[in-house]
């Protein structure tokens, strides 16, 4: 279990700080005084309901992240753009906006060539 977790999304307006690891209840000092602090069973029950799904999501999310910011973004896009060209020279019917989008990005390369000694489009 992932206190810090759970209570920044399932509480988001309260105050309080951990000491000690994540999953360590007793390190939990509640500074909110609107609000009871949660016990041990309720947010056990949070996250075994709610938040370990989600907790594993974000973690996945975060290193798909890290992951994608291996390759410029740049090079991804055109890539994908290549490739609905290359869709639509093989009589598939694209949607407007994609059409649109590919021959922007064909105007900006012809308005902008790469020099010769650079491989590529």
């Amino acid at each position: 279990m992932n206190i810090p977790f759970i209570l920044k999304n399932h509480y988001p307006g309260d105050d309080w700080i951990l000491e000690g690891d994540d999953d360590q209840y007793d390190g939990l000092i509640w500074r909110t005084s609107g609000t009871r602090k949660p016990t041990l069973t309720k947010l056990q029950g949070l996250w075994d309901t709610t938040y370990a799904g989600l907790f594993d999501a974000e973690a996945v999310r975060q290193a798909r992240a890290v992951r994608f910011a291996e390759r410029p973004l740049g090079d991804q896009l055109d890539a994908i753009i290549k490739g609905f060209d290359q869709l639509r020279a093989d009589g598939v019917v694209l949607p407007a906006a994609t059409i649109d989008l590919v021959d922007w990005s064909l105007e900006i390369k012809a308005e902008l060539p790469k020099p010769d000694a650079v491989s590529g489009a």
